[in-house]
């Protein structure tokens, strides 16, 4: 069946990532990202539960324990600073390629108010994704199934095809009863909607 909408991650998906943005605190990337895939305080900053300013701290607490590092509002500065740059901003060619699709688009994305903030400055991906949904707007993320049940709320009853780079979040995804794929890098993207005949001119009758 030909979706109705395809639903794009963001981050390694139509967004770059700067994986290596705790060095730039003066973290090792890999200690810091295996502490966020089960941190509570990450994730409760990307459901809109907590400020970005307690999440840096508990990242401090956990990477740079006081007194070491000085008193904490100081400390979290370069961690503030590091934490923007993990989004690098659109893929070059991401707006050129929603341009092509031949459905809607939309998205769906785990994020956070300080990345919601920097991803699209020009909202030239925002306007070509509608809806564009956030974690922290949402209340939930995914693989959380919530976040699918919101999400399809403001669909509508609409076929989605959804594009994630995340396993779990694809695997959550056709649970939920979504058509789901793994891709990472508008490359894949481009290919994989090329593959399905998505891209072309996009249809007004929905037929």
């Amino acid at each position: 069946m030909t979706p109705e909408v395809v639903v794009f991650d963001l981050g390694g998906v139509l967004v770059e990532l700067d994986d290596a943005w705790p060095a730039h605190a003066g973290l090792d990337p890999e200690a810091v990202r295996a502490w966020l895939h089960t941190a509570e305080p990450f994730h409760a900053m990307e459901r809109g539960e907590l400020s970005e300013t307690r999440f840096l701290h508990a990242l401090a607490d956990r990477f740079r324990p006081p007194p070491a590092f000085g008193p904490h509002d100081r400390a979290i500065e370069p961690l503030r600073e590091a934490l923007a740059r993990w989004v690098k901003g659109a893929y070059p060619g991401a707006t050129a390629l929603l341009d092509q699709l031949a459905v809607p688009a939309a998205a769906l994305s785990n994020t956070n108010r300080v990345h919601w903030s920097v991803f699209d400055p020009d909202r030239a991906l925002r306007s070509r994704l509608v809806p564009a949904l956030a974690s922290h707007h949402l209340g939930a993320r995914k693989p959380d199934p919530t976040a699918f049940a919101r999400a399809q709320a403001i669909l509508g009853p609409m076929q989605v095809l959804f594009l994630d780079d995340s396993p779990a979040n694809v695997d959550a995804a056709r649970r939920f009863g979504w058509e789901a794929e793994r891709v990472h890098g508008l490359d894949a993207v481009r290919d994989l909607l090329d593959a399905r005949g998505l891209l072309g001119t996009r249809r007004a009758d929905g037929a």
